[in-house]
């Protein structure tokens, strides 16, 4: 019954996020308000990170350095990836503010794949201390 609430967790993060992007194409919120693609890079990080420690823990025991990569690191991996198509593809124009925004939006998605990692971290069972230090 937990993994169902986790996963229903996960379902309707994914939601409001999905939700939340529908209403800011629909009236122009990412161009009125500029936090709000930093709203939705955090959401976005905080999302990946907890559905890849969901997949990385069906399959691999999950110990503190494995929490790490499968929270924080996918969360970076998948934001730069996304903003590496944005700039192939040509989605978001190269203006002086190109660096700075995609910057920022890197670091949104790794500060919710921080907040992810510290959740997970506080409600598994995952132990912080080595097990060859003991």
């Amino acid at each position: 019954m937990k993994n169902h609430k986790y996963l229903f967790g996960l379902l309707i993060l994914i939601l409001i996020i999905y939700v939340l992007h529908i209403i800011s194409l629909e009236y122009f919120l990412y161009w009125r308000f500029l936090w709000t693609d930093i709203l939705m890079h955090f959401l976005g990080g905080l999302w990946i990170s907890l559905a890849s420690y969901h997949f990385a823990a069906k399959f691999y025991d999950i110990n503190f350095f494995a929490l790490v990569v499968s929270t924080i690191g996918t969360a970076v991996l998948i934001g730069v990836g996304w903003e590496l198509f944005e700039y192939v593809f040509g989605i978001v124009p190269y203006t002086k503010w190109y660096v700075p925004d995609t910057v920022s939006d890197i670091l949104m998605d790794m500060i919710g794949g921080i907040v992810g990692f510290f959740f997970i971290l506080l409600f598994s069972n995952i132990k912080i201390q080595n097990e060859k230090y003991k």
